[in-house]
């Protein structure tokens, strides 16, 4: 009887010290206590932020739509205005801390032009484009974008000697 006494008096011994020790501990957060504030977001404590990157002078971030990773993840697209216009910022590099002008109302390419919506993806922009009346198509059937735009409307493309195009599409 002694023999099983001892090391049942053994363990209870053990147990009372593992209790004792776990409830004079103090408990540690690993998290910070601090919230990252942006212009247009609280990034919860525990989530990695990359990095923070300064907005051109009167840019607004627009809260309608969230970040977008262009490029593979190399690029973050960041759509707001600035005095009015609609435009969109692509951050990339070391850091994303290369600033580049992607889209904006009255760009470049078309100075009497606004932008109407915004996708990420070769489907978000069809279906953009369809919302904004550019394009019409039958869902379910390939090849059926219809374009609506008059082709007088268009600018007129030269052809360029200096890059040209390469393609892997075999030729009938």
């Amino acid at each position: 009887m002694l023999r099983s006494f001892l090391p049942t008096f053994t363990v209870a011994i053990a147990l009372t010290f593992g209790v004792v020790s776990c409830s004079t501990q103090t408990p540690h957060s690993s998290l910070p206590l601090a919230t990252v504030r942006t212009a247009t977001m609280d990034i919860t404590p525990g989530i990695e932020v990359l990095t923070r990157v300064a907005l051109p002078d009167g840019f607004v971030p627009s809260a309608d739509y969230p970040p977008m990773w262009l490029q593979a993840g190399q690029e973050v697209g960041i759509v707001g205005t600035q005095n009015g216009h609609a435009l969109v910022m692509g951050y990339g590099g070391i850091g994303y801390r290369t600033a580049r002008v992607i889209a904006q109302d009255g760009g470049v390419g078309a100075p009497d032009a606004s932008i109407v919506d915004l996708a990420p993806s070769p489907n978000g922009m069809v279906l953009a484009l369809e919302k904004s009346g550019l394009i019409r198509r039958a869902p379910g059937r390939s090849r059926s974008i219809v374009v609506l735009v008059d082709p007088q409307a268009l600018p007129l493309l030269q052809p360029s000697q200096i890059q040209p195009v390469k393609t892997t599409v075999t030729r009938y």
